[in-house]
Formats: structure tokens, sequence, C-alpha cells
């Protein structure tokens, strides 16, 4: 029987093309919601407006233009993803508890509202280890995501910040709650066309661990077992999805790998 939890995907293309595709790995992706997740009330991506019809539609997605919740005067928003995510509280018809996913996580194995949700609260899954990524006084990463974060530690206190690269869940009256306490650094950051690290504001991934902070989210320090992560040019460890069998994985940048997609299939159809 269908919740009421949706799923969120947000896909703005391949900057080389030039325009907005899907590829195979965005499909699997949704084909591991709908073998291991059928509870799911809906499926929504977010795509960029110059979207058009796909040669590759997964099964049971509804479409969203970036105009209909992006406000006019940040558009279009061109590569920064972080300004997409942080507006994906504004999808009409959206249900209040949905999980996030990227075009590169999977879901492994069966799993249940209760691994996303306790109650109404959601679980924030986090590597073990320090809570949170160094200070931007302290780092020299040369990724504007990681110094993004770093920003967030030294700016606004934030803790909890080495979050699972993975399917989480969020709920919209929570990311309205930190928008209202936010909104001008939501408002700055959202005219960034490209990700500027510490000049980004990532309203959806801070409202996790803001959520922890405020008692309003759960905290798991989690494992390989449950979430997997492994960037798609280490095929050893990749491999080692098929004997783990984790319930969440990511193979970050993954686009166009075969091996993957071989790896998937395998998962998929068994």
């Amino acid at each position: 029987m269908k919740g009421d939890i949706d799923v969120v995907y947000v896909w703005c293309g391949e900057p080389a093309t030039k325009f907005c595709r899907f590829t195979k790995d965005i499909d699997y992706s949704v084909q591991s919601v709908h073998k291991f997740m059928p509870w799911t009330r809906k499926i929504w991506v977010v795509v960029s407006d110059d979207f058009d019809k796909p040669e590759l539609l997964p099964k049971g997605v509804c479409i969203v233009k970036e105009s209909k919740i992006v406000p006019k005067r940040f558009l279009p928003v061109t590569w920064n993803s972080n300004v997409i995510e942080s507006w994906i509280w504004a999808i009409p018809g959206l249900s209040d508890k949905f999980i996030y996913f990227c075009d590169d996580m999977y879901v492994g194995r069966v799993c249940e509202p209760a691994d996303f949700f306790v109650g109404d609260m959601p679980i924030l899954r986090v590597y073990d280890g320090p809570s949170s990524f160094l200070p931007l006084s302290k780092t020299n990463s040369p990724v504007q995501y990681v110094r993004m974060w770093a920003h967030a530690v030294e700016a606004y206190g934030l803790e909890y910040t080495r979050i699972q690269h993975q399917a989480l869940p969020y709920r919209i009256s929570l990311l309205k709650k930190f928008y209202g306490t936010y909104k001008k650094e939501v408002t700055k950051a959202s005219l960034n066309k490209v990700r500027s690290g510490e000049h980004d504001f990532n309203l959806l991934r801070f409202t996790s661990s803001l959520a922890v902070m405020s008692g309003d989210s759960l905290l798991h320090v989690t494992r390989d077992d449950t979430d997997f992560f492994v960037e798609s040019n280490d095929r050893v460890r990749g491999r080692k999805i098929l004997t783990i069998k984790p319930k969440f994985f990511c193979i970050n940048n993954s686009v166009g790998d075969k091996w993957v997609y071989k790896l998937l299939e395998t998962i998929l159809l068994a």
C-alpha cells in the first residue's frame, strides 16, 4: 500500500552535452526504488527548463521544471545544484515527508519507512569519526562542495556535517522552518550560477544537520553494510557491493561506466 513518503531527484543533465537528458544511471536508481521501496507514494525529478521529452524516461516519474520551484529572479539556475536543492520544498504536491536521491544513489535491498523516519522524525545517517568538516580556516580543499560545508561549520556553528552521500529523509515543514531563519543566506546564494564554495548555502543539506541540533531529527552512525560509497574508478571496492549487499549505496560519478551498469543489472534482476 502506498504511504505518505515521496522520493525526489534533481537532474540537470550533463554539462558536456549542453542539454538535459536522462541516462541509464537515474533509470537504474528509479528501478531500485520501485523494487525495494514499493511503498513510495510518488517519485519526482526536478529538471532544467531546457528539458525535452527524453528517449529514456523512468517509469512512474513526475517531471518538475526548475522554474516551477525556484523564484524567477534566480533563473536560470545553470549548473549549481545547491540552488535547486534549496528550493525542493516548493514542489507543488510534494509530500511533507520525502527522501532525496542523486542519480548515482541506489537501494540495494528491501527497506521500510522506518529506515528513514521514526514517527515524523527524519533519521540522519553519518560517518563514524569527527562530527564535522574542518572549519574553512583549516581546509585548503579545491572541492567547492567541501568548502561550502567547512564554511557552514565556521560561520553558522553547524555540527554533524559528515553526512552519508546517500538517500536521506527530509520534511518540508523543517525546510520551511530553517528557511525562515536563513532566508537572507538562501537568497544571496541562489544568485550563484555555479558552485561557489563558501558563497553557497544549501538549505536542503544543511537542514539535516540543523534539525539534529534542534532536536527535530535523529542521528545514526552507520556502516558499510547499510551505506556503501565508492568512486566509479575504484572497481575493486565497487565489486564488494555484491558481497556486502548494503541497503544503500552510491557509485559516485558513474555516468557511462559499463561495469557499473552490469553490477546494477545483477542486483536489480536478482
